[in-house]
């Protein structure tokens, strides 16, 4: 609580010095910008429109997407269905031309971020930013992220475009989070071996945190159980929560139960071992699933198609009905389910 009334103390004393010094001194349009985004920040949402719209009368709005996004983001009102004024100030935003890929990054993040998440308009100003430096990591892995969101939203969306620019981010700048993002899409698009390779290099010569070393494992041995290699999946899956419990900060939730119970599902299916499996999984609410399952990686449907297969593989082939079914309310067209059931229903 103290460093909250600080932080906005901060802002309000910030906004005061520039909106109120003398002529002779007055701020730059940087730092009325600045200072609006750290108003934006603190929630004083007021102080910042009065800075952005001070700023962009000093630049005339030209070449300002900064302000233009920031005003936007100063006027959004939750209560309104539209927010007209908050798109307009957006769209001049976009109009805006020669800017950096820094300030196009920043306005990425303003549409992507709530309350805005606006992912098409995040999409454009990502799109920008690339642009802008073609040789920028941030914004190869920025333009990444919008995509996936994108996908999650669209199932239309070709799935290697969200995965080229996570490669793109990582021959730029070798990290764990940009192979840990090229592996999460690896995976989605099918591409496992790839999701292998890049996960191990990045374990062996990245030098990850524990967390970070933890996630990588994790998707190596998702992975492993894909392509088959069902032994070295659980291996790894254990090495990854060996990693995860050396990070004292990290507590495992019913989330990591349920991401961890469906990858060791599938190793433990492949290797026959069904009533293992079906222990990993009946500990997770089914109607929970949506809320553990948001992206792409995993999905409501994938995670009862699995259960379905290990309740039929153990002989329970009543309860395998019900899960197969189960996936098809998530996904009506998903076709793993969809071939499962009528298996069982012919058997």
């Amino acid at each position: 609580m103290k460093n909250g009334l600080f932080l906005a103390g901060l802002s309000l004393l910030i906004a005061f010095l520039l909106l109120f010094t003398p002529a002779a001194a007055s701020p730059s349009v940087d730092d009325l910008i600045d200072a609006g985004y750290i108003a934006l920040d603190s929630g004083n949402n007021q102080v910042a429109e009065d800075l952005f719209i001070r700023a962009l009368g000093y630049s005339s709005g030209q070449n300002s997407p900064l302000a233009w996004a920031g005003l936007g983001k100063a006027l959004w009102n939750e209560s309104s269905t539209d927010n007209e004024a908050s798109y307009t100030a957006f769209n001049r935003s976009l109009e805006c031309e020669n800017v950096s890929s820094e300030d196009w990054k920043t306005v990425v993040i303003v549409f992507f971020d709530a309350p805005v998440e606006d992912f098409e308009l995040s999409y454009s100003a990502g799109l920008k930013a690339i642009e802008a430096d073609p040789k920028d990591d941030v914004a190869w892995n920025y333009y990444g992220c919008v995509l996936d969101r994108l996908a999650v939203k669209d199932t239309d969306v070709d799935l290697n475009e969200p995965f080229d620019a996570f490669k793109m981010a990582l021959s730029l700048n070798p990290s764990s989070l940009y192979s840990a993002n090229a592996a999460y899409y690896a995976i989605v698009a099918g591409n496992y071996t790839y999701a292998v390779e890049v996960t191990d290099r990045a374990v062996n010569y990245y030098r990850p945190d524990n967390l970070w070393k933890g996630e990588l494992l994790f998707l190596k041995a998702f992975g492993l159980a894909k392509t088959g290699e069902s032994e070295e999946a659980l291996k790894n899956l254990e090495l990854s929560r060996d990693s995860y419990n050396l990070d004292k900060s990290y507590e495992w939730d019913e989330y990591d139960v349920a991401f961890n119970g469906f990858v060791s599902a599938i190793a433990l299916n492949n290797l026959g071992r069904f009533d293992e499996s079906v222990d990993m999984l009946k500990s997770t609410d089914s109607d929970k699933l949506s809320d553990y399952f948001e992206g792409l990686l995993i999905t409501p449907e994938m995670y009862m198609d699995v259960y379905g297969v290990a309740l039929s593989g153990a002989g329970q082939t009543d309860d395998a009905v019900i899960a197969f079914e189960k996936s098809l309310e998530y996904n009506s067209d998903y076709e793993p389910a969809k071939e499962h059931l009528k298996n069982l229903n012919i058997n």
